[in-house]
């Protein structure tokens, strides 16, 4: 909010210095074609029509006045466009401040949960392991190919299921990159 005040604060001096400006230039130039104007004029009212003088007078405030009223919405929609252009900037450093913090979170998310996932897998199967080996140990003791083969299933079985989820999780990554790639070149067309 305070750099907001201070990027406002300093449009408003920028537009005042410019307008300010902008009068000094009219009013020079206007002195000068007043000059011009009121030499010319008084040449010929000695010479002619001395009792024109109110009509001269009504032109010459009819010009300042389209002069200034030109001068001024020129200033005007400069100062617009100026403003649009700044607000636009800044949205646009914002929204890439805020995406690089989500991809960021997205991915610690993602990396938090494949480690407890990997974590619950392990411990899952030295359970199993273990259990089994006790049981084998104890009253099955012939059946150690059985053990072996029961192991081997379960091992595929965990190493496919990890092999799923990590592809499901690259098919997930892939589509949200694609996707924030397009919503870029959606916004620089």
């Amino acid at each position: 909010m305070m750099q907001f005040k201070r990027d406002m604060a300093g449009v408003v001096k920028a537009q005042s210095m410019v307008r300010t400006w902008l009068v000094q230039q009219s009013i020079k130039q206007q002195g000068e074609a007043a000059l011009m104007i009121q030499s010319t004029y008084k040449c010929f009212v000695a010479k002619k029509l001395l009792g024109q003088h109110k009509a001269a007078v009504c032109v010459q405030k009819a010009y300042r006045t389209y002069i200034i009223r030109k001068q001024y919405q020129h200033a005007q929609s400069t100062a617009v466009k100026i403003q649009a252009s700044f607000r636009a900037h800044r949205q646009m450093m914002q929204f890439k401040r805020d995406m690089a913090g989500v991809v960021k979170a997205q991915s610690m998310v993602r990396t938090w949960l494949v480690q407890q996932s990997i974590k619950q897998q392990g411990e899952a199967a030295l359970m199993i392991q273990s259990t089994y080996k006790c049981f084998v140990a104890k009253k099955l003791l012939g059946q150690h190919k059985a053990a072996v083969c029961v192991q081997k299933a379960y091992r595929t079985y965990i190493i496919r299921k990890q092999y799923q989820h990590a592809q499901s999780t690259a098919v997930k990554i892939q589509a949200s990159f694609r996707a924030h790639r397009q919503m870029m070149q959606f916004k620089r067309d």
